[in-house]
């Protein structure tokens, strides 16, 4: 990655100097390089975030599984309190799914306004 001059003379007072790394706050060299990798897409994609998305996946295939499972012993046996239970757990699936996209776009939002800032 290149570094590429910035003119801040029609920004910065006249006489002041950017700020460089290493001021209160600024992320260490270590945050910057995987950053920058992160941009590019080099470094693939981390093992912590394909343990959340294979966690989610499988919670929503586990919840599939109990509707249907509480759907069968409806038909079978007429149970209605397992009807209105897997309408319960097919309202709260529904709700999980709606917020699970809801932060996954407000995520993408987020990231895409870093990139922009780059």
């Amino acid at each position: 990655m290149n570094a590429t001059a910035i003119d801040f003379s029609g920004v910065l007072p006249a006489g002041e100097k950017p700020m460089s790394l290493g001021g209160p706050g600024a992320p260490g060299l270590q945050d910057v390089s995987a950053f920058n990798r992160m941009i590019e897409n080099t470094g693939g994609v981390s093992s912590g975030l394909k343990s959340v998305v294979n966690g989610a996946e499988a919670k929503l295939k586990e919840t599939e599984m109990d509707i249907s499972g509480k759907l069968r012993q409806f038909d079978a046996k007429d149970h209605t309190l397992k009807l209105i239970d897997a309408m319960h757990t097919s309202s709260l699936r529904s709700v999980s799914i709606q917020l699970t996209g809801k932060v996954g776009s407000k995520s993408s939002e987020s990231f895409e306004q870093l990139i922009k800032q780059q």
